[in-house]
């Protein structure tokens, strides 16, 4: 790693700014700087990434201690679940920033979710708890609300079919790696890196493709396979295109119809704001994908 390389503040940048993308952009369902929804303001997200960040770039925390902390940071500003699943989500990639990159990003992180521990799963069920995120329910093994036995990879394994995230944590981020961060970063060569259409658009090829688990959860599976398929004819639209903003006018019918009827893809906005700090981390760390 090059010395000369601040990896914690560029790092912490990369962050509050992909967390800002996630509410300047236009995704429908989600709150935005134009429209709040689900009783929270677009100031509670990035009130919470701030909060947040001053403690998730800390470089000597284990993985179970930075959730946590973030979770705890988070909230101190806000009293609703506004970041739960975005500090899930991108925690094992803050983790594999400060161990040595070998092989690129992707095996860092597969590092990291091998070498989880069972107080990894007690520091993350913590946060969980805190946060109180809508939707959760209980199962049978590794249940949130009980004192897990195993490690946090191997929990979020049992949950892997019912939620976006855990699946992640199961498989080694192979939807990111592979697909959305791809497609991200070509409509970063295609639109700009500085628009904020190519947050717009793997959101919506992400809504397209996979039925959002939080939708799942909170309303129920045909609810979520309802939505995404309402999503992907303007998907198709937007992705071929090579002036995306003649479709802003659909997106915000689209997102206001989805807020009217309580809709909200809160994992697929999770992931889209991981991919966006993915790829702004090798924009600014260019060592990443060696």
């Amino acid at each position: 790693m090059p010395k000369a390389l601040n990896t914690e503040a560029l790092a912490r940048q990369a962050f509050l700014s992909a967390c800002r993308a996630d509410v300047e952009a236009v995704k429908p369902g989600n709150v935005n700087l134009d429209s709040p929804a689900h009783a929270m303001q677009a100031e509670d997200f990035i009130r919470s990434a701030e909060a947040a960040a001053e403690v998730f770039f800390q470089p000597h925390l284990t993985l179970g201690q930075r959730i946590h902390k973030a979770i705890e940071a988070t909230r101190t500003v806000v009293q609703c679940n506004t970041n739960l699943g975005i500090v899930l989500i991108s925690a094992p990639v803050v983790q594999a920033l400060f161990c040595p990159i070998k092989a690129g990003l992707q095996a860092a992180v597969r590092d990291v979710l091998a070498s989880t521990t069972v107080q990894d799963a007690v520091d993350a069920y913590a946060a969980i708890r805190l946060a109180q995120p809508g939707g959760m329910g209980t199962t049978a093994r590794a249940d949130v609300a009980k004192t897990p036995q195993v490690t946090l990879t191997a929990a979020m394994r049992y949950a892997k079919e019912r939620d976006m995230l855990a699946a992640q944590y199961a498989d080694g981020y192979p939807l990111i790696f592979s697909k959305s961060l791809p497609q991200l970063l070509a409509l970063y060569k295609r639109w700009g890196y500085n628009s904020l259409w190519p947050v717009t658009g793997v959101y919506m090829a992400l809504l397209a493709k996979y039925p959002d688990s939080l939708i799942a959860r909170k309303q129920s599976v045909e609810q979520a396979e309802v939505v995404r398929q309402r999503a992907a004819g303007l998907a198709s639209k937007i992705l071929t295109s090579q002036k995306p903003d003649q479709f802003e006018p659909d997106l915000r019918a689209m997102d206001c119809s989805f807020k009217s009827e309580g809709i909200n893809p809160g994992t697929t906005a999770d992931l889209v704001v991981v991919n966006v700090f993915i790829a702004k981390l090798m924009k600014d760390l260019s060592w990443l994908d060696r």
